[in-house]
């Protein structure tokens, strides 16, 4: 088997364990939010928050909708600078010529 093929099976087999893993050991999964709450209760039973959301979603779908947007606003930051910074040295290298 070349090295490709190797590392093209080892990535589908990666891909499998992710997909098919969550289904075949539940972990009951709640997110970082309800981890912290869970933990700070049982640090400090009496701890009220010093402070409060200005808005929070009212609907799972607007949670969804709003955490989309930040992952698209971040794409496009990241394929903004990687574009840049590729401008640039193409641009270098056309002067030098």
């Amino acid at each position: 088997m070349t090295r490709g093929r190797l590392v093209v099976a080892a990535a589908a087999l990666a891909v499998v364990v992710v997909v098919v893993g969550p289904f075949v050991y539940p972990s009951g999964f709640g997110g970082a939010d309800v981890a912290a709450r869970e933990q700070t209760e049982s640090i400090a039973p009496g701890y009220e928050p010093w402070m409060a959301s200005l808005w929070a979603p009212s609907t799972v779908l607007g949670e969804t909708l709003l955490f989309g947007l930040q992952a698209a606003v971040g794409a496009g930051l990241v394929w903004y600078a990687v574009r840049r910074f590729d401008s640039s040295n193409d641009a270098a290298t056309d002067r030098s010529e």
